[in-house]
């Protein structure tokens, strides 16, 4: 057992946009943690989409319980799983609908609803793509990402980061969280951390490129 403090006696940011709870420092966390924060974004998503008509509410619940038994089941894996993709894993098991297709419609809902000034990367490569100096200069930044599947790099120097999503929620949040770990650390001048979607590809090219130990079946 982790001799860690209990999960409720961290110190806390709180995201003012999904009212996630972000453990800080990173450093030590359990896999409370891990699934507070998870069981958190996806309620947040469950609540916009259900506002905007995508499931009802009691779909939802469903696939909510479901998302939760899936992270209990990991176990202490510090990896992530979306709840996007969850969804739409879900829905193309029971209805036959497209993974990338329903990827796309959430994602569009999620936008239009809280995050419309975020943009979706769609002009070429993602400067900075790849993974390494980010993740070696804050070994945190990579638990966040990798938590939250959201690739995260630095842009050209140390002053811009770019973290991006399928899912406009979890990128909203892996942003705000790097921000709050970089400021504990005191490293340096805080960069500016941008979020940004990419289509279901090019998340999971990225996901795969950031994250080789999270190739999971599904």
């Amino acid at each position: 057992m982790s001799e860690w403090p209990a999960f409720l006696e961290k110190p806390w940011v709180d995201d003012p946009v999904t009212g996630v709870r972000l453990p800080v420092p990173v450093a030590g966390w359990t896999r409370v943690d891990r699934d507070a924060v998870l069981g958190g974004l996806s309620d947040f998503c469950s609540g916009v989409l259900r506002v905007k008509g995508y499931l009802d509410g009691d779909a939802l619940e469903r696939l909510g319980d479901g998302y939760r038994r899936m992270l209990a089941a990991r176990g202490d894996d510090p990896g992530g799983d979306d709840f996007l993709e969850f969804v739409a894993l879900a829905l193309e098991r029971e209805k036959g609908l497209t993974v990338d297709d329903e990827l796309g419609r959430m994602e569009r809902v999620l936008h239009r609803a809280r995050f419309d000034r975020m943009v979706q990367w769609t002009f070429g490569r993602l400067p900075g793509v790849m993974p390494g100096e980010l993740y070696e200069i804050m070994p945190s930044a990579r638990a966040i990402c990798r938590l939250l599947r959201c690739p995260a790099s630095l842009a050209g120097d140390t002053s811009l980061i770019h973290v991006a999503s399928v899912n406009p929620a979890a990128a909203h949040v892996a942003a705000c969280w790097l921000r709050a770990e970089i400021a504990r650390q005191e490293l340096g001048e805080a960069p500016f951390v941008f979020a940004f979607t990419l289509t279901p590809d090019d998340w999971r090219s990225r996901c795969q490129q950031h994250f080789p130990e999270d190739v999971h079946e599904r």
